[in-house]
């Protein structure tokens, strides 16, 4: 079976569980989902592999039933970046929540002091590397900058900009020691 075949076959087994979930004839489907019988009925039997507006309706439809794993199933089939889109609902409500310190981002967006010069970045990295608390980095930052930097954005910017790929580095190093150990390991009981 080619992989468009095998798309299309999940594709109206997924359609057909949903309209048998909600307890509807294909007539009543089609009619809520505003589509003819005969095209919910071929792409139910596997004939036809359902159009992204068809996706998008049949996720929307699924949604209103409060089957939510169908809804972004089908959502997905359409095109959709379903976390985009939680992430867009989430700023829009204003449920948002920024990560905290040691927490990745989902989107890479620009920092404040990431527009700011070199020189600015380099005496935070320079006040935690001489051991001064937070808000003494943030001062002598500010101090660099001409303009007042908080001290959560000196931390959110030293975690995300440098703490955190450090601590990957250091994880992927401690991988690879662990590969190249075992591939000793291995040579030499080859060998013997």
């Amino acid at each position: 079976m080619t992989k468009a075949a095998k798309s299309t076959e999940a594709s109206s087994e997924h359609i057909k569980a949903l309209r048998e979930a909600t307890g509807l004839t294909q007539v009543a489907f089609a009619g809520s989902l505003g589509v003819a019988r005969s095209l919910l009925a071929e792409c139910e039997g596997a004939g036809r592999k359902p159009s992204t507006n068809f996706n998008v309706r049949l996720g929307n439809f699924a949604a209103k039933a409060q089957r939510y794993d169908d809804a972004l199933w089908f959502w997905t089939r359409a095109g959709i970046d379903v976390e985009l889109l939680a992430t867009v609902l989430d700023q829009a409500s204003g449920t948002y929540r920024h990560p905290r310190l040691g927490e990745k981002r989902k989107h890479r967006k620009p920092l404040h002091i990431d527009r700011l010069s070199a020189e600015v970045k380099d005496a935070i990295i320079a006040a935690r590397d001489a051991g001064q608390t937070w808000k003494e980095a943030a001062d002598n930052a500010s101090l660099k900058a001409g303009v007042r930097l908080s001290v959560t954005n000196v931390q959110r910017w030293y975690d995300l900009r440098i703490d955190q790929p450090e601590k990957e580095a250091q994880a992927k190093n401690a991988s690879r020691r662990e590969i190249v150990t075992l591939l000793n390991q291995i040579l030499s009981a080859v060998s013997k």
